[in-house]
C-alpha cells in the first residue's frame, strides 16, 4: 500500500475504476459568477466515461458546456 506525504492511501487506476463503478452519487464542480458552486449529482459510469443526466436550461447544463469541470465521488463508513 503507497502512502502519500499527506497519510493519504495511494489507489491504483484500477481499484479507482473499481470504486467508481460501484457509486452512484457524486459531487461536479463549475463556476458560476467567478464563484465556486459543488452540486450534486447520480452518474454512471459505464467503463470509459463518466455520464450525468441533466436537463437542458439547468444550471448544470450552462456550466459544463464545454468548460472544465471537477468531478469527485467518495465514500463515507457510518459504521466506522
Amino acid at each position: 500500500m503507497e502512502i502519500d506525504r499527506n497519510g493519504l492511501e495511494v489507489l491504483s487506476r484500477d481499484e479507482c475504476l473499481r470504486l467508481l463503478s460501484r457509486a452512484t452519487l457524486g459531487r461536479i464542480g463549475v463556476t458560476s459568477g467567478a464563484l465556486p458552486t459543488v452540486l450534486p449529482v447520480n452518474f454512471r459510469f459505464d467503463g470509459l466515461q463518466i455520464l450525468i443526466r441533466t436537463g437542458v436550461g439547468t444550471k448544470l447544463d450552462a456550466a459544463t458546456d464545454n468548460t472544465v469541470v471537477a468531478f469527485e465521488v467518495d465514500e463515507i463508513d457510518a459504521l466506522g
